[in-house]
């Protein structure tokens, strides 16, 4: 819609757009042919849902588990915690945080990811759902989810000012 209403200043010749009441669904019509419209958009891996500013994780946290679950039944045969906590940080990690430079998250987003996070240290140690993780990540020397996304978004910060 921008390239359109931007020619000239103008609003082209032909060109309505309409409004559904009941759903609030705009449909933008142009030399009598519909105009398609999403509702996500997906720029360099990340997605944006439309009218939010949020960020979508789910493709995200949908390739962490399953590079994390190849990573488990590749082991399961020789079960060895650090070797696994060392594929998982070098294997999955970087798939669950590309692009959170960038992200918007709300609350309910970085518990997904931290729960993400949570559940592989609690399936590679055995332990239960209910204990904590912190131990666990503190003698292994792996920072929570919620510091990992800060401490990559003032890195990128800090490089960009160095070098931008």
């Amino acid at each position: 819609m921008h390239a359109i209403s931007s020619y000239r200043g103008n609003k082209p010749r032909n060109t309505h757009k309409q409004t559904n009441p009941q759903t609030g669904a705009i449909t933008i019509h142009c030399a009598a042919k519909l105009i398609a419209q999403c509702n996500k958009v997906k720029y360099l891996g990340v997605h944006f849902p439309g009218n939010t500013g949020l960020t979508d994780i789910t493709d995200s946290v949908r390739k962490f588990y399953r590079k994390f679950n190849n990573i488990m039944a590749f082991l399961s045969k020789h079960p060895n915690e650090m070797s696994a906590l060392h594929l998982i940080k070098t294997y999955c990690l970087p798939s669950l945080l590309y692009g959170c430079e960038d992200w918007h998250l709300n609350d309910s987003n970085l518990h997904k990811i931290s729960v993400a996070w949570n559940n592989c240290f609690r399936s590679v140690f055995s332990c239960c759902r209910r204990d904590s993780i912190k131990p666990l990540q503190y003698f292994c020397r792996t920072l929570p989810m919620s510091y990992l996304i800060h401490q990559r978004k003032m890195l990128f910060g800090e490089q960009t000012l160095l070098f931008g």
